[in-house]
């Protein structure tokens, strides 16, 4: 078999042809995913979506605190990432400012 990864690029589907139904770019359950922060990973074998791999960064738990600690000393948070802007969306609870 040959395999492939691919991104989805706006409404255009990368690196796979002929999705399955149930595991699409455009499903309901893709849509979930991407909406709950994380990124997706498809892996097409032989033309066809054969998995979806779901990742996604934990937030350490004392970031709060560092976050505020530094806004007290008047220090503006930007967050800077290379994920997608809807991950990045989810992230952006603690900070004044996402790029």
């Amino acid at each position: 078999e040959t395999a492939q990864s691919g991104k989805q690029q706006g409404g255009c589907k990368l690196g796979c042809c002929d999705p399955k139904p149930v595991l699409s770019l455009d499903s309901a359950a893709a849509r979930a995913w991407r909406q709950s922060g994380n990124s997706v990973l498809w892996v097409v074998l032989d033309g066809e979506i054969g998995a979806a791999c779901l990742m996604s960064d934990q937030i350490r738990v004392q970031t709060s605190q560092a976050v505020r600690d530094l806004r007290n000393l008047g220090i503006e948070i930007t967050m800077l990432t290379g994920d997608s802007e809807q991950t990045a969306q989810v992230r952006v609870c603690c900070v004044d400012d996402a790029l």
